[in-house]
């Protein structure tokens, strides 16, 4: 992968979890929730040729309570 594609890659990624990983304090519900509607998701991900994205755990985020 050539270095324009990684960072669409790394855009997209960023783009996706911003509003996990922000300064703003997000409670487990609200976590859990976004996750939820995230993963509901269809995206157009970038040099995958995939369309959907798995939820995770908190403990993956590095954000468990």
């Amino acid at each position: 992968m050539d270095e324009e594609a990684k960072k669409r890659v790394a855009e997209f990624r960023f783009g996706v979890i911003h509003d996990l990983t922000g300064d703003r304090k997000l409670n487990r519900g609200e976590r859990k929730r976004l996750l939820r509607e995230k993963s509901a998701v269809e995206w157009e991900i970038p040099h995958t040729g995939r369309s959907r994205i798995s939820p995770c755990s908190d403990t993956q985020l590095g954000t468990e309570v």
